[in-house]
C-alpha cells in the first residue's frame, strides 16, 4: 500500500504524451472523412508516392542517399568482419533512428486532422509539392478517407502577439507587385477546430490591420482571389498558409467533383 502510495505521488511528474503540432513546423494538414486509421495509411501512401515521382523528376534538393555513396567508398578499406558488423549495427539502429524518417506525424488533439512533416520538402517547396500531390492524387483518384489538403507555412502557439508578428511575416513574403506592377488580391479564410480562444473578427481585424500597412493596393476578391491567407486554429496550435488560386481549386479537394 505504502508503495502504491508512492507512485501515485509521483504521477504528475511523468511524462505526458504530447497532443498538439509544436511551433515552427511545416507540412501538410489533410482532413478526413472520419476513418483516421485507414486515413493515416492513405496519407502515408500517398505522401510517399508524390515524395518519390517528385524526386524522379528532380524537383528535390539535397536529398539524403542514406550514406551509399560514403559507403561504397570506405568499403575498400574495411575488411569483411567489419564491413559484416557496421551493416548489422546500422540494420539495428534504422528502427530507432528518428532522424533517418522521412515522414513524421505530428498529434493535432482534434478528430479527423491530420498533420505531416516532411523531412526533405523545405518550407520554400510546400505549396509546390502540394501543388503536384493533388495532382497526382486527382489523376489516379487514389484518395478514399482523405478530403482536403493544405499547405502549412508555419505553426505558432495559440498567442495573439506570436500571430501578429506570424501573419506579418506572412503577408511581407508573399505580397508584392508583379511586373505589371498589380498587387494581389486576396481572401481571409478562418477555422477554429477544439479552441474558442480566438474569434474569427479579431483576427481577420489583425490580418487586414497588415495588409494595410503591408499590402496598401491589395484588394478583396471573394470570386477568384489570387492568395488566400488561411488561419487554422487546431486544438493548442495556429496554421498559416498564403494559397493561390484558392477556390478555382475547390479549396485543394481530393475528390472530384460528382
Amino acid at each position: 500500500m505504502e508503495k502504491k502510495r508512492q507512485r501515485n505521488h509521483f504521477r504528475y511528474n511523468q511524462n505526458v504524451k504530447q497532443k498538439w503540432v509544436e511551433p515552427g513546423c511545416c507540412g501538410l494538414f489533410f482532413t478526413c472523412n472520419g476513418n483516421e486509421k485507414q486515413a493515416v495509411r492513405e496519407a502515408y501512401n500517398v505522401i510517399e508516392q508524390a515524395l518519390e515521382a517528385w524526386k524522379e523528376k528532380g524537383l528535390l534538393e539535397g536529398v539524403d542517399s542514406d550514406g551509399a555513396v560514403s559507403e561504397k567508398e570506405s568499403s575498400d578499406q574495411e575488411d569483411v568482419a567489419d564491413l559484416v558488423k557496421r551493416f548489422c549495427d546500422q540494420a539495428r539502429s534504422n528502427k530507432r533512428n528518428v532522424e533517418k524518417r522521412k515522414i513524421w506525424q505530428r498529434p493535432t488533439g482534434a478528430n479527423n486532422c491530420l498533420f505531416f512533416v516532411l523531412k526533405d520538402v523545405k518550407v520554400e517547396k510546400i505549396y509546390d509539392f502540394v501543388d503536384f500531390l493533388v495532382e497526382m492524387v486527382l489523376s489516379k483518384r487514389c484518395c478514399r478517407f482523405l478530403q482536403r489538403v493544405w499547405p502549412v507555412e508555419k505553426t505558432c502557439r495559440v498567442d495573439m502577439v506570436e500571430l501578429d508578428t506570424e501573419v506579418s511575416r506572412l503577408i511581407s513574403r508573399h505580397f508584392y507587385p508583379n511586373k505589371d506592377g498589380k498587387w494581389p488580391t486576396y481572401m481571409f479564410e478562418f477555422k477554429a477546430r477544439n479552441n474558442d480562444s480566438l474569434g474569427k473578427s479579431d483576427v481577420m481585424d489583425m490580418v487586414l490591420l497588415a495588409l494595410k500597412q503591408l499590402a496598401p493596393d491589395s484588394h478583396v476578391s471573394l470570386d477568384n482571389p489570387t492568395i488566400a491567407i488561411l488561419v487554422q486554429i487546431v486544438h493548442k496550435s495556429v496554421m498559416l498558409s498564403c494559397i493561390e488560386h484558392f477556390i478555382t481549386r475547390r479549396k485543394l479537394s481530393l475528390h472530384y467533383k460528382e
